[in-house]
């Protein structure tokens, strides 16, 4: 079974607005086979704050712009025309707007896990996560 890899990566929110990222998943330079995978986040004020401001499941079906806030997988193809698996971050507007309650930009924390078909948790993403509130 493979082991959990973590990785940092920062993101930035603008509050009211969407968030969309999309993700390969390779170990090794081998793309994953993401069938069956699972996915969830968690934002928060701090790392070590025990409240979740927002909580991101995973996506139901299939990923549609203006629709709920997920952790999506699908296939794509790659530059070189093979058929390749990735996962795609995304926030919708309505969300957005829960991460500024004080009208201020702050930095806060994101943790986004990915699991296998098996329910063994093989990703994890994590980070600063720089709130803009709108104007």
């Amino acid at each position: 079974m493979p082991s959990c890899i973590a990785k940092e990566y920062p993101i930035t929110i603008h509050q009211g607005g969407t968030y969309e990222k999309d993700f390969n998943y390779s170990i090794s330079g081998v793309n994953v086979n993401l069938q069956g995978y699972t996915g969830y986040c968690n934002i928060k004020t701090k790392q070590s704050s025990p409240s979740v401001l927002l909580a991101i499941p995973n996506g139901n079906g299939s990923f549609e712009e203006d629709g709920p806030s997920g952790i999506y997988f699908y296939q794509a193809t790659n530059a070189e025309g093979a058929e390749i698996w990735k996962f795609k971050f995304y926030i919708n507007d309505e969300d957005s707007l829960l991460l500024c309650p004080g009208k201020i930009d702050y930095t806060g924390f994101y943790t986004l896990y990915l699991k296998s078909a098996a329910g063994e948790v093989v990703l994890k993403l994590y980070g600063s996560a720089d709130i803009k509130a709108s104007a």
